[in-house]
């Protein structure tokens, strides 16, 4: 899937031989795959879409070009593979993901191997704060399981009395797992006043080397820290910050692709345009259109993105 160059295309394969379950805050008009989902309108009160438990296997293979909210994804068995931010990465046993809202998801199952896995997907209405920031991780290590005994909590409380008090607190201890990994609160202090120092300056001309004196590291030092709490390279989060601050401007400005290519560090425009559609899998403008009129679903070639 991700060494091809067919157009990643809005998409929902599954095989019969998956299994899962889940259950959504809405009751009209959901998709082919939710229509048999458990209703809980509580959900969308904690602004959760659905939420669910799934035991997936080739061929399964999921393409979602125009959602608003951020997916969360955590799997406690087998492996799959997950696009991140451009680029395809395997989520394995006690691996986890949180991808930022309002860009490209693509994920599938491996041939011959089962995938297990739970999911968040947040509302539409779902914004950056205060469940994804800019500092939150890609794909970074994540014991799933109290957020699957509060899942299927939740599950059972659905079935039988529907308590609303009891529902409140299942739906709130699973946004609070969530949390845990969308902002770790034991990280190294180090990372913590970098990516602080770096947001504050995103047009400067940061490097691996300026980096690791910020940090008062080793380069060496700096990447293993780093890949180890976020799941990216220092550089790499250098990009997510800038791409996530521009994503931002977008929708919360008027000035042009041009202006806010240059407030994130980006003096040439083509480039700042490229490096955005990788991470979001829209071009800046298309990104702004999008934002204000939610256009029909498009293809998005995957030479945009790397196996």
């Amino acid at each position: 899937m991700g060494g091809t160059h067919e157009p990643l295309r809005e998409i929902h394969i599954q095989s019969a031989r998956c299994r899962r379950w889940a259950i959504r805050g809405g009751a009209e008009d959901p998709p082919p795959w939710l229509a048999k989902a458990i209703v809980c309108p509580e959900l969308t009160r904690h602004q959760m879409a659905h939420l669910g438990i799934a035991d997936m296997v080739a061929p399964y293979r999921v393409v979602r070009t125009h959602l608003g909210g951020a997916y969360f994804l955590a799997c406690y068995g087998g492996a799959g593979r997950i696009l991140v931010e451009g680029t395809w990465r395997t989520c394995g046993t006690g691996v986890a993901a949180m991808l930022p809202p309002r860009t490209l998801n693509a994920f599938h199952a491996v041939p011959g191997a089962r995938w297990k896995f739970c999911w968040v997907r947040f509302a539409s209405s779902q914004e950056r704060q205060p469940m994804f920031a800019a500092e939150c991780p890609a794909l970074a290590p994540f014991d799933c399981g109290t957020l699957r005994v509060a899942m299927r909590g939740l599950r059972e409380e659905c079935a039988s009395t529907r308590n609303p008090t009891a529902l409140h607190h299942w739906i709130e201890l699973v946004r609070t797992y969530v949390q845990q990994f969308a902002r770790p609160r034991q990280g190294d202090p180090r990372l913590f006043e970098l990516w602080r120092l770096v947001s504050a300056d995103l047009a400067a001309a940061w490097d691996g080397a300026r980096l690791a004196r910020a940090a008062h590291l080793s380069f060496e030092h700096l990447r293993r820290l780093s890949r180890k709490e976020i799941g990216r390279s220092p550089m790499h989060q250098v990009i997510h910050l800038r791409m996530s601050r521009a994503a931002d401007m977008l929708g919360a400005t008027a000035d042009s692709v041009d202006q806010i290519g240059t407030s994130v560090g980006y003096h040439d425009c083509s480039v700042f345009s490229a490096r955005f559609k990788k991470w979001s899998g829209l071009s800046p403008t298309a990104y702004r259109r999008r934002l204000e009129s939610r256009p029909a679903p498009e293809s998005f070639p995957v030479d945009a993105v790397r196996s």
